[in-house]
């Protein structure tokens, strides 16, 4: 599990600028830096692996991972990607050995029911882009299950970029910088992937108005 990190009023610097006074041994700027993304980042490894103790426990990981490797950081880039990048990284060898397991006894290595992280101000707090839509906020952790629900059934293209958008809250440039594709293409599949949400979500029980 995460540590709890105490609240206390947000540092006024950009993240580029806390990972400067992380190098310089600032302790109180990664602290800052986790109280921004620790709360969207588990939610969206739990979109990817369903079982909310792993995603926290992944979650730590890739903190732990920026923390020690924050020299290597490159100022010219995003630090809320160069984080999901770590984080997705991990999320995908965990998916790759559920798979191995999968063929190996013949049986699901996840089961069918997800539990999501305690539900906060967080769940409803997602930040969105272009094209508003009311798939944009989730209200509750009970809102996030069924649209996994639906989202699983999507191909792997549309389902990761939709999980970005609406589980980290991310903005269309910052999916194609984790994903590695063109903008363009990140707003053809949110597009594409909600026409066909649309459809799923009535099928698992909550359509969508």
């Amino acid at each position: 599990m995460l540590a709890e990190v105490s609240e206390r009023p947000p540092l006024k610097a950009t993240d580029k600028e806390l990972m400067a006074r992380v190098v310089d041994g600032d302790g109180a700027a990664f602290e800052e830096l986790m109280l921004r993304h620790q709360k969207p980042l588990v939610r969206w490894i739990w979109s990817m692996l369903g079982d909310a103790e792993e995603a926290q426990d992944v979650a730590q990981d890739a903190f732990l991972q920026a923390y020690s490797n924050a020299e290597k950081f490159n100022p010219r880039y995003n630090f809320k990607t160069w984080l999901y990048t770590i984080a997705r990284n991990r999320a995908i060898s965990i998916m790759r050995r559920r798979k191995h397991q999968v063929a190996e006894i013949g049986t699901a290595a996840r089961g069918e029911e997800r539990t999501a992280p305690e539900a906060d101000d967080s769940w409803a707090s997602l930040a969105v882009d272009e094209n508003p839509d009311p798939r944009e906020v989730l209200s509750s952790k009970e809102e996030a299950e069924w649209l996994l629900r639906a989202m699983d059934r999507l191909d792997e293209g549309h389902r990761e970029v939709l999980r970005l958008k609406y589980f980290a809250g991310m903005k269309s440039r910052e999916i194609a910088e984790v994903m590695e594709l063109e903008v363009g293409t990140v707003w053809s599949r949110v597009h594409h992937g909600l026409k066909k949400l649309r459809a799923l979500a009535e099928e698992v029980g909550n359509g969508i108005e």
